[in-house]
């Protein structure tokens, strides 16, 4: 099996999760962190590894031969962009919830995903949640 490089674009409090689940993958390795705040970037080098790439700029990042799959955890209103950019610098996506601001900007990243024929991912990691059950089944039933 082929190795994945991850980079993570924005090393927030989420990041964390992300480094920890990469590093129990096997196949998956963190490879490059991007953060225009040093001080987060380097906390988060730190749990991902030494060896880990580190940029201020998340285009240095996509420039990244090493780097196979994107995990986008930017403010919201930034998704469509730095995902798109994902797209079309050759990586997968996975892309933190919710996936943009806007239906057009939900409609440029799936646009972006058909004309470069990469994955791409939404975590919507609380649909299973009971609020959002139950106004599942409310929607449901009209």
């Amino acid at each position: 099996m082929t190795e994945l490089g991850y980079g993570l674009i924005a090393c927030g409090r989420i990041s964390s999760s992300h480094i920890d689940a990469i590093a129990k993958t096997d196949g998956a390795r963190v490879v490059a962190l991007a953060d225009p705040d040093a001080q987060k970037a380097a906390r988060a080098r730190e749990r991902a590894g030494a060896e880990v790439a580190v940029y201020a700029d998340y285009r240095e990042l996509l420039a990244d031969s090493a780097v196979d799959v994107v995990v986008v955890m930017v403010p919201t209103q930034m998704h469509p962009q730095v995902t798109v950019a994902a797209l079309e610098a050759g990586k997968h996506v996975y892309c933190e919830k919710a996936m943009a601001a806007s239906i057009g900007g939900c409609r440029e990243m799936l646009a972006a995903r058909d004309r470069t024929g990469l994955l791409l991912n939404v975590g919507q990691s609380t649909r299973y949640r009971a609020p959002f059950a139950m106004a599942r089944r409310l929607i449901e039933r009209g």
